[in-house]
């Protein structure tokens, strides 16, 4: 068997799902899909990932790069435009991370809050 076709059978077997990557009036390579795929793998060491996508479209001289991502926690999008690829994706992956990290620590406080109200030893003194 061929060593590519083997490492998406262990991928998959892990749980590891791969990114959908489309072009629209730019050709996607193989070196821009490994970049994407390696940039969300450094994510998935920190976040649990469901799903991803990244859509490029070029307009002009322009690129204009939207990712979406999908985490227990919560979804994150960006959209960036620019002229180079890899500035705008590891741009991309930092903003993605803020936000999931953002709803994460939101969502903590929250249900930190709500303990901490329905503790009885919590008391509601009036003035």
């Amino acid at each position: 068997m061929d060593n590519e076709i083997i490492e998406k059978i262990n991928n998959k077997q892990r749980g590891y799902m791969e990114a959908v990557i489309t072009g629209i009036h730019i050709q996607v390579t193989d070196a821009m899909r490994n970049q994407v795929e390696a940039s969300f793998k450094k994510l998935e060491k920190r976040i649990d990932v469901t799903s991803k996508m990244v859509n490029f479209e070029k307009n002009g001289h322009l690129i204009e790069m939207r990712m979406s991502c999908v985490t227990e926690k919560g979804d994150a999008s960006v959209t960036l435009t620019g002229t180079d690829f890899y500035a705008m994706l590891k741009t991309g992956i930092k903003m993605i991370e803020k936000q999931v990290f953002h709803s994460k620590s939101a969502s903590f406080k929250r249900e930190r809050m709500t303990d901490l109200i329905d503790d009885p030893a919590v008391e509601d003194t009036e003035m």
